[in-house]
């Protein structure tokens, strides 16, 4: 068995290299066409066509293959680490624009409530003011104002 993977695996590539010579000698009117070079035979070409179609499964290329696959998967680890350090980054950013923005809205809620409060107290002052007879007339063109002011 191991003699046939090795005639397979060296012996096919070896007999395509050989097999144009060997034909030029029993066919001489094949050499022209057997011969043709762009600027290489093209027996040349198949041959390593052929080997390199037969030879994949060799260890060196196999081991390049792991290779470049660790590499592939690492690169893509790296990029990953970087778009979640990325995320991080702006997760934090926004993180504190928003505690910022709770602390101007708490400011502001904080100035309505004050605002709230004392219209409540001028409207229960303004109340006290005016005296029940008045009450039942209706209000003043002073208590019109104040109420279109506010």
């Amino acid at each position: 068995m191991f003699a046939l993977l090795t005639i397979l695996k060296w012996g096919v590539p070896a007999l395509i290299l050989a097999a144009p010579f060997i034909l030029t000698a029993l066919y001489p009117s094949a050499r022209r066409f057997l011969m043709a070079a762009i600027p290489i035979p093209l027996f040349v070409l198949a041959a390593l066509a052929a080997w390199l179609w037969l030879n994949q499964e060799s260890a060196i290329l196999g081991a390049v293959q792991v290779r470049v696959k660790e590499m592939v998967a690492g690169a893509e680890l790296d990029a990953a680490k970087a778009v979640n350090e990325q995320l991080r980054r702006r997760n934090e950013l926004l993180a504190r624009a928003a505690e910022a923005y709770s602390a101007v809205l708490a400011e502001v809620r904080l100035e309505q409530a004050t605002t709230t409060e004392q219209l409540e107290q001028e409207i229960a002052r303004r109340e006290a003011q005016i005296d029940p007879a008045r009450r039942r007339r209706g209000l003043d063109s002073s208590d019109i104002e104040f109420l279109r002011s506010h």
